[in-house]
């Protein structure tokens, strides 16, 4: 079946004035729970992060050690660690991530750090993670020289401010569309004729006149 009804500017203006403010506040509210979901899927997290150097200056190799720091043989090595640990009973002790960033495409510094649930656990697991890197990489990668330029910081909470703004972004979108869709279904195949433009602006069927049954019936 072919729809009648094509876009046009009255029944942009009709959309709006019947809608708007309905698809404004579920934008909001798809906002407002997609940063709610986030953060109770996430919850608080703390970073760590320690610094290392390549000492002959052969900072090409940085890029070969990130490839290995975020493998699955560098977490078993770390996991392996950690079972030997006073941390080995806690129920976030798998619940991690370590990461490798080079200082400078050109630059023998790089630095790595972990993100975990628990401030303790975070600076705990930089540290082992350095000391396992020095001790393991030459096992892998021929010309490795590295070593600790300083022992991991203080753990701090992640800063969710950006990647929020990214969640809220993407739930007031997801909800708009989702608003606008609805409400024009609403609109055009089950909204009923209230008023003696309804014809003229869904169906730009020139409005000839209004004939009043109430009067006929008198």
């Amino acid at each position: 079946m072919k729809l009648a009804i094509g876009l046009n500017r009255k029944l942009v203006v009709r959309f709006l004035k019947k809608y708007m403010i309905i698809v404004i506040l579920i934008g909001v509210i798809g906002g407002l729970g997609s940063v709610f979901s986030s953060l109770k899927s996430q919850g608080v997290q703390y970073v760590s992060a320690g610094h290392l150097v390549q000492n002959d200056n052969n900072y090409n190799l940085v890029t070969s050690y990130k490839q290995f720091v975020e493998s699955s043989r560098f977490k078993t090595i770390i996991n392996e660690k950690v079972n030997e640990s006073a941390w080995k009973s806690t129920s976030y002790r798998d619940n991690y991530k370590v990461t490798l960033s080079p200082e400078g495409s050109t630059s023998p510094f790089f630095t790595i750090t972990v993100v975990s649930d628990n401030p303790k656990y975070s600076k705990y697991l930089a540290n082992e993670a350095m000391r396992l890197f020095i001790t393991n990489i030459g096992k892998y990668l021929s010309g490795a020289n590295t070593s600790i330029m300083s022992q991991a910081s203080t753990s701090k909470t992640i800063d969710f401010r950006s990647s929020m703004g990214k969640t809220a972004s993407i739930g007031v979108v997801a909800g708009l569309i989702f608003a606008v869709v609805i409400t024009g279904i609403h609109l055009v195949w089950i909204g009923k004729i209230k008023d003696d433009k309804y014809i003229s602006d869904m169906y730009e069927v020139k409005h000839l006149a209004t004939i009043s049954l109430h009067k006929i019936n008198k």
